[in-house]
């Protein structure tokens, strides 16, 4: 007999006792009786599980990881729904309603109060079904209900119409609540939104609970379907549970028999956060790891078939997943066009015959600005189920004619019958270096190096590459074992305990050792509002939770407030998870808000609050107002605009702290938001613009194509850069332009700056003394910036203070060299725009006379003392030619 549903909403009941117990359980002691009761459930009920469709089954127990299916329901539309399907009088519907208060749990649960009355009686029989429901029946309906949403893949949305067609969807859901107990009416209602909380499953418990090979199978093939398929078919003879030891036999066997499959997205290896350098030293071990650039964009799994047509006049051969498992093919067509050119389909060249499967990061490229463009420009691209969102109020120029989706492919899983995600990276990237032709700004390849971390240099190199990839505006770096195919089944006692399994992140937020280089700022809470699914997520055991969502806003009018003015705030976030909202902070915003609340919508003499369009207007109507407002610390990854705003706001915003002590005065202006993003964008990273471009260079590696440069090649590359920067800023003096900000940088690596951008990269790198600082200025202000093209800085600025240690500075204004530091070398720039000039009094005679004596005096210096401070910097061909230069 197939498995009832209320033999699964049982298992939910006992979990939800245990979870919210009171007192409550220490969590390893509650994590350990969840654990038991949930393999427990399993053993009990194997019986009736291998009767009913697996993927029925996992389909219940997980919902959230259906990306495919999209219901579009949330509490407030379902409770209307649910009434309609009881047939409620109004005050039975306004009792249903009562989720929407605090206190009265959520709307599940009112739910379950209202149908407890009725559960003596007999269920009631709806279009001849009779007998208790069970998950199929609830499964089947949960397809049909997805398949009404535009927003649901294509496969569900066809198999729906074929089932049902256009019923409405009261019909659809009444026959089955009618057969419910009050019980299992308030867990369907939970299934429905996605959400069991305060149940929260483990997902590898329960895939490892339903078949001890299913976290494996689902890593080639992430789809419970194929997987089920699999487990049905090819490995029927084992076993649902074995001992340890055996079950990593046969992982290791059925990973030798794997294949992923077209058409079906392809799991992801574990990813693990890096907190700081010597976090990521200790994750790494002793082994070689890849240390390969991470990319701001978006994930695409492109698979391409030529089963059907190996000669693909069209782009039916393509198919892409998101990160997320949804398929995006239609909404990333703009790239189709870049995929058959970058991967030569249809041509004779082309080395795919019949099926292929790449991973790739979808970037925006802009041909007038010769590099990658921030992550936000994408959404102007890619459409979300047909709809672009936010299209005309991104605040972008509506001319957009230079800017095209590119590529930047990172790895390749399948070519024909060869399954390369079994070999190590530097095979997998030599296919798929043969495979992918580069076309620039189109289609690229991702930068990497192997670094052996059991080296005394690692921690060097390590921080020059990441140095490298911040200063290109590039997210961070992406660690991957070298000696590893994509995925490693052998059991985790015997690999080497000493490092992870699976990939690092190491991205400029995560380092909290980079203190003031992470985008950080503080933002006061205007306003919040309560949700009964949020409050089972994120009380944890915290009681008289009030509000469980809170809104960011920053001061629009800071001068009329100086006369008293009544303070308006625009509201530039909404922040209402659980993982982003620790619980000491929840608890103290609570705490502190609960007495000085005021509802939007009846009005405040004391504040106002202007939304945006990427909140809901009831939401805003429903806001309670905080007077004053609370001040809390913010931590983002970057700036980018929210859809649909003028604005720039902090990405991924989490919080860090509440600041008891400070005022919505010492709150950042929202002018000042803008300022701060603005100058976060221009200098990106630790290292910018012709620095990051010799330090990457300095390590072997192009930020083009990831091809070596020969010292001869680089020497030519360098001479060009500073000819073109000599070039400019003449022009510029020549032209009587004091304003030397607007002058931009371009070169072959993509990367462009202005002199602001240098000057602010040299003044936080270089620590020198006031007469330093001079000389700096002097440099900066006078057109000699192109002496940076000399300076290497061979470690990023305020990254490895746990490494080394602050270069000492002489009174003398000579800085003592270490590895870490970052010197400059003036160079005088000729009037040609080529090699420096002997005479400097050619060079500042458009300079004034004090810093042109200044700038002649800091020309004297020893020859000794210029090598000196060029050491380990400069490349051992040109650094006497540069030295003699310089003294010249």
């Amino acid at each position: 007999m197939a498995l009832k549903f209320s033999a699964f909403c049982n298992l939910l009941h006992e979990l939800e006792r245990t979870v919210t117990k009171d007192p409550p359980l220490l969590p390893a002691r509650r994590d350990e009786i969840l654990h038991e009761r949930t393999s427990m459930w399993f053993r009990q009920n194997r019986q009736a599980i291998d009767l009913t469709d697996g993927v029925a089954i996992l389909s219940t127990f997980l919902p959230e990881q259906r990306t495919d299916r999209v219901y579009q329901l949330q509490a407030r539309s379902l409770s209307k729904i649910i009434g309609r399907c009881y047939q409620m009088p109004s005050a039975r519907f306004d009792k249903l309603r009562k989720y929407e208060i605090p206190g009265h749990g959520d709307l599940a649960e009112c739910l379950e109060r209202d149908q407890r009355l009725y559960d003596a009686e007999p269920r009631v029989q709806l279009n001849g079904n009779a007998g208790d429901v069970t998950v199929e029946e609830v499964d089947r309906c949960m397809q049909q209900l997805a398949g009404r949403s535009r927003f649901s893949n294509p496969d569900v949305r066809r198999s729906a119409r074929q089932d049902l067609g256009g019923v409405p969807i009261v019909e659809l859901l009444r026959p089955l609540y009618w057969r419910l107990r009050s019980r299992e009416a308030k867990w369907l209602t939970r299934l429905i939104l996605k959400n069991f909380s305060p149940v929260v499953f483990n997902p590898p418990l329960v895939l490892s609970c339903y078949h001890f090979l299913l976290p494996s199978l689902l890593k080639f093939q992430n789809d419970f379907a194929a997987a089920v398929k699999l487990l049905k078919g090819q490995f029927s003879p084992l076993p649902s549970s074995t001992d340890v030891d055996s079950a990593a036999g046969f992982r290791y066997m059925a990973s030798e028999n794997l294949q992923p499959q077209i058409n079906v997205k392809v799991g992801r290896p574990t990813h693990h956060k890096a907190w700081s350098l010597n976090n990521c030293l200790k994750l790494c071990g002793r082994r070689k790891w890849i240390v390969e650039r991470k990319y701001d964009g978006e994930f695409a799994e492109i698979h391409i078939d030529l089963t059907a047509n190996p000669d693909p006049v069209g782009t039916d051969c393509i198919r892409i997943f998101s990160k997320s498992g949804k398929d995006s093919t239609r909404d990333r067509a703009n790239v189709h066009d870049t995929i058959k050119r970058s991967l030569k389909l249809g041509t004779p060249q082309c080395l795919i015959k019949r099926k292929a499967i790449l991973l790739a990061e979808m970037v925006v490229w802009s041909d007038r600005d010769n590099k990658v463009l921030p992550f936000d420009h994408i959404r102007r691209h890619v459409s979300r189920s047909g709809s672009y969102y936010g299209k005309s109020l991104d605040g972008f120029s509506s001319d957009y004619s230079s800017e095209n989706l590119a590529l930047v492919y990172f790895d390749m899983l399948l070519l024909d019958d060869d399954v390369v995600m079994r070999k190590h990276h530097g095979e997998r990237r030599e296919v798929l270096g043969r495979v992918v032709k580069k076309i620039r700004g189109r289609s690229m390849t991702a930068l990497y190096r192997q670094i052996d971390f059991g080296s005394p240099d690692a921690s060097t190199k390590l921080a020059k590459q990441l140095g490298a990839a911040l200063g290109c505006a590039a997210e961070g770096l992406l660690l991957k074992p070298a000696d590893q195919p994509y995925f490693t089944f052998k059991h985790p006692s015997k690999m080497n305990e000493l490092s992870c399994h699976g990939y690092i992140k190491l991205k400029k937020d995560y380092l909290v050792s980079l203190g003031g280089e992470r985008d950080v700022c503080d933002l006061a809470v205007v306003g919040g509002l309560y949700d009964a699914l949020g409050e089972k997520q994120m009380a944890r055991g915290t009681k008289g939770v009030k509000y469980t969502k809170f809104f960011l806003g920053c001061l629009t009018n800071p001068d009329e407030v100086r006369f008293n003015g009544i303070p308006v705030f625009q509201v530039v976030a909404g922040l209402g998870d659980a993982e982003i909202i620790p619980k000491a902070i929840f608890k103290a915003l609570n705490d502190d808000v609960r007495f000085k609340a005021s509802v939007a919508g009846s009005g405040s003499s004391d504040m106002r609050v202007i939304g945006y369009s990427g909140i809901e207007k009831k939401e805003l109507e429903e806001m309670s107002l905080f007077w004053p407002p609370p001040v809390v610390e913010i931590l983002g990854s970057g700036f980018v605009r929210p859809p649909s705003c003028d604005f720039m706001m902090l990405r991924h915003p989490r919080m860090l702290k509440f600041h008891a002590d400070r005022t919505w005065v010492d709150a950042l202006t929202f002018s000042g938001l803008q300022k701060d993003a603005t100058e976060s964008n221009k200098t990106s990273g630790l290292v910018t613009g012709i620095s990051v471009a010799l330090v990457s260079r300095s390590m072997g590696v192009d930020q083009y194509d990831g091809d070596e440069l020969s010292n001869k090649e680089w020497e030519a590359e360098l001479v060009q850069v500073v000819h073109e920067v000599s070039r400019r800023v003449r022009a510029n003096i020549e032209a009587g332009t004091s304003d030397l900000d607007g002058i931009p940088l371009r070169h072959r690596y993509g990367a462009s700056v202005s002199m602001s951008m240098l000057r602010s990269s040299l003044s936080s790198t270089l620590q020198t003394s006031s007469a330093g600082s001079t000389e700096l200025e002097t440099m900066t202000n006078t057109g000699f910036t192109a002496a940076i093209s000399s300076s290497v800085p061979t470690r990023p600025p305020r990254l490895n203070r746990e490494l080394t240690r602050t270069p000492s500075i002489r009174p003398s204004g000579s800085a003592t060299v270490t590895e870490s530091n970052t010197t400059i070398l003036p160079t005088p720039v000729a009037a040609d725009g080529g090699l420096p000039s002997t005479d400097s009094r050619n060079t500042c005679e458009n300079v004034p006379e004090s810093r042109s004596q200044e700038f002649s005096r800091s020309l004297k210096r020893p020859r000794r003392e210029i090598q000196s401070r060029i050491q380990k910097v400069s490349p051992p061909r040109i650094l006497e030619d540069v030295t003699n230069e310089a003294e010249r």
